[in-house]
């Protein structure tokens, strides 16, 4: 038995890039309100992408990047960056739990409308908790632990050092955000709206005819005249988003005359109606008791189709 090792092969020991006994400014009130007001625009967004797409992304990233750009203008310190950055990362995470919870009341008929204020408490009373929980995990998980098997934290770190080198990417986030409005402007109702958000149409096929026939020579009723096609969507961010059931999809529509049954005056449904109230000739070899005369009434579909030729 080969003895598995518990710390990853390409992993290193955690050095603090800041050492403790560093003196540095850090729960300052720039940090503090940099950070809360990264988190009120980061979480209306992420709340309007959750409700629109049914999914967030990490305000990490972004918060950490406009943190180092605008605090470097303040002259903050590496440890402020941090503290905007996580009060950010943290209430767009609370955004996120609440977006997809809060809608739950509503779907099964708790609450009849959104209460402002009921839900502030209970995204309060959830914030507390997490901040209340992650103390009691914050020795096993970090403080502890040799190596921190945490990818999107530790990208996060990277982006904060290579920061103090000088190399920020800030005109990568506010280029892709200056994009995106542009996008948000030409496609929005509310907006230029020069772009819809989605496209749709109904692709038709040639129409076709089918015609029944009851002997080489007998034709059952009128051709039937069948169109077709392809129902096809650009689908939507999300399908809940949409007016219709499908965002892609094919269907049929088919228009057809009815077939009328010449001897009984009838107009049946289809051919397996019309084999059922016609009277057919009696042929050689079916069995059923046979009527006067040299015809009989079928009182039933046959077992098979097309029926036998007489």
């Amino acid at each position: 038995m080969h003895e598995h090792s518990a710390t990853p092969r390409h992993s290193t020991p955690v050095k603090p890039f800041v050492p403790a006994e560093t003196s540095l400014r850090e729960f300052t009130p720039k940090a503090i309100i940099l950070g809360v007001l990264m988190a009120a625009v980061l979480g209306a967004a992420n709340a309007y992408l959750g409700l629109k797409a049914g999914q967030t992304v990490s305000a990490t990233f972004p918060a950490a990047v406009v943190a180092m750009a605008a605090l470097r203008l303040m002259r903050g310190s590496i440890l402020e960056e941090n503290i905007a950055r996580t009060t950010a990362s943290v209430g767009e995470a609370l955004v996120a739990g609440a977006i997809f919870t809060l809608p739950a009341f509503l779907m099964v008929g708790a609450w009849e409308t959104f209460d402002y204020w009921e839900s502030v408490m209970i995204m309060l009373v959830g914030g507390v908790l997490g901040i209340l929980l992650i103390i009691f995990l914050r020795k096993p998980l970090v403080e502890e632990a040799t190596y921190l098997p945490y990818p999107e934290s530790v990208a996060t770190a990277e982006m904060v050092k290579a920061g103090q080198r000088g190399e920020t990417g800030a005109k990568y986030v506010f280029g892709a955000l200056g994009f995106a409005a542009v996008i948000e402007l030409i496609k929005n109702a509310r907006g230029l709206q020069i772009i819809a958000e989605n496209t749709s149409g109904f692709f038709h096929f040639a129409k076709s005819k089918i015609q029944f026939y009851l002997s080489p020579t007998e034709t059952l009723g009128a051709a039937q005249t069948y169109g077709g096609g392809v129902f096809l969507a650009t689908p939507l961010a999300s399908p809940a988003s949409s007016n219709r059931s499908e965002a892609f999809g094919a269907r049929t529509s088919a228009s057809s005359s009815i077939i009328s049954s010449r001897s009984t005056g009838t107009e049946p449904a289809n051919a397996s109606t019309v084999w059922m109230t016609r009277r057919r000739r009696r042929c050689s070899g079916t069995t059923g008791p046979a009527t006067s005369g040299s015809s009989r009434t079928r009182s039933s579909a046959p077992s098979s189709w097309p029926p036998r030729r007489c």
